[in-house]
């Protein structure tokens, strides 16, 4: 997803962590499967009915407890390819589109309408909402990302203040969507680009895959990454912010075509 200059956005309070499901996909720094056992998360990926198919272990719910307001944007508020922008951020439609192959390739009996409304809840949307927070903090973590990845590929070193390496092994459940997508067409031994991802900028190497020559991915393909988060919201508290934005800020319907693939329970949220 292509990165922007945010607007920041205040922070809204955290809802009760009662009323979060636990089914959460694996992007930022807290948002990763080494902090949700294998069986939980496939119990929640079973159990996820409104918003199916956790992308990454660990995607985003909303949660029916707090209301966020849905608006209908004026004729040109947004750039011409906005979808949706929740808190002010655009989520542009080529960002949903850019997953569609992937969440096809996962779930081939889903229409695309079913795929998109995928894609939005499970990623697109948490990374919007987590832009929406902090854009000084957003940028900041922009740039030292790419200060970083650059280092790593011209000396091979990793400078002082580069994060640790979360080791992960697996399928897309294991390592995320984010990572799995960009594991397409990588060799082993290669590292990503800077990837987008709520509450972090990340990359990653390729140290293996179980695909033989010329075998194409698919969602039982097995990766091995040293994955690099540069994050931009908190990490103790990560998670809980990007759950109260989607939450709490408002949704605009931009593009009144795209909005079926909007999760019903952003549309019809009760106050309680």
């Amino acid at each position: 997803i292509a990165h922007t200059t945010r607007r920041t956005m205040p922070l809204p309070p955290s809802p009760p962590s009662s009323s979060r499901p636990p089914c959460w996909p694996s992007f930022g720094p807290s948002f990763g499967p080494s902090r949700l056992g294998r069986a939980a998360l496939l119990a929640a990926l079973a159990s996820s009915a409104l918003l199916p198919g956790c992308d990454d272990p660990q995607a985003p719910k909303a949660t029916p407890r707090s209301p966020s307001p849905i608006l209908y944007a004026a004729p040109g508020t947004y750039a011409e390819g906005t979808a949706f922008a929740i808190g002010g951020v655009p989520v542009m439609k080529a960002d949903i589109e850019e997953y569609l192959p992937l969440m096809r390739m996962i779930d081939p009996h889903l229409v695309d309408t079913s795929l998109r409304r995928r894609a939005l809840a499970n990623i697109v949307l948490p990374i919007a909402a987590g832009q929406a927070l902090d854009a000084e903090a957003y940028e900041a973590a922009f740039q030292k990302g790419q200060r970083i990845r650059a280092a790593v590929l011209e000396t091979g070193i990793f400078p002082p203040d580069a994060p640790k390496a979360n080791y992960l092994t697996g399928t897309w459940i294991d390592v995320g969507l984010v990572p799995f997508k960009a594991a397409a067409g990588m060799e082993p031994g290669t590292y990503s680009p800077l990837l987008e991802s709520p509450a972090a900028f990340t990359f990653f190497k390729l140290v293996a895959t179980n695909l033989q020559e010329g075998e194409a991915m698919g969602p039982q393909t097995e990766l091995v990454i040293q994955r690099y988060d540069v994050p931009y919201l908190p990490d103790e508290a990560s998670v809980e912010l990007i759950q109260s934005a989607i939450d709490t800020l408002p949704l605009e319907i931009v593009d009144p075509e795209w909005e079926p693939i909007v999760p019903p329970i952003l549309l019809y949220k009760s106050v309680k």
